[in-house]
């Protein structure tokens, strides 16, 4: 965005910084020092260096001022957080995945007798009806509870 401030406005702007003070900008009235300017907010601080060079290449530009420096800081300040932030997600991500992939094989392991017991006979068909009921819940009715060994369905 742009702000023109007038002459006379940078006058007044500079009295109401003196306060009580600003009797002393008085005999500036008639004669007014101050340039008129303008006021420019850039969006993206990483633009400001070229707008920056784009104003002064302009006609009737005395002087332009900006803090090019340490917008280059924060800029780079903003990036550094935005690549740290990301690496940290990406660890946390990873540590969570580990931690889940070892639940699942400690539960296998500490489980392997109940398993292999499961997988013989009868064990088998309860295993499936199991599976059948957890998978299938809200359809659990149009599956016969107890089916026939000749009719055995299984889920996987």
């Amino acid at each position: 965005s742009v702000r023109y401030i007038s002459k006379k406005e940078a006058l007044e702007g500079q009295m109401e910084k003196l306060g009580n003070s600003s009797y002393l900008m008085d005999a500036l009235m008639e004669d007014n020092p101050l340039p008129a300017t303008y006021y420019v907010k850039v969006k993206d601080l990483e633009l400001l260096s070229a707008t920056v060079e784009e104003i002064q290449d302009l006609d009737l530009v005395l002087d332009v001022n900006s803090p090019t420096d340490m917008a280059a800081t924060l800029v780079g300040i903003k990036k550094a957080v935005n690549l740290g932030g990301l690496a940290i997600v990406a660890i946390l991500g990873a540590v969570s995945i580990l931690i889940v992939s070892n639940t699942i094989k400690l539960t296998v392991f500490n489980r392997r007798r109940e398993i292999s017991i499961m997988k013989y006979g009868q064990g088998r068909l309860f295993c499936a009806q199991q599976l059948r009921c957890w998978l299938l819940s809200p359809h659990a009715s149009a599956v016969p509870d107890n089916p026939r060994p000749d009719e055995m369905w299984f889920p996987l």
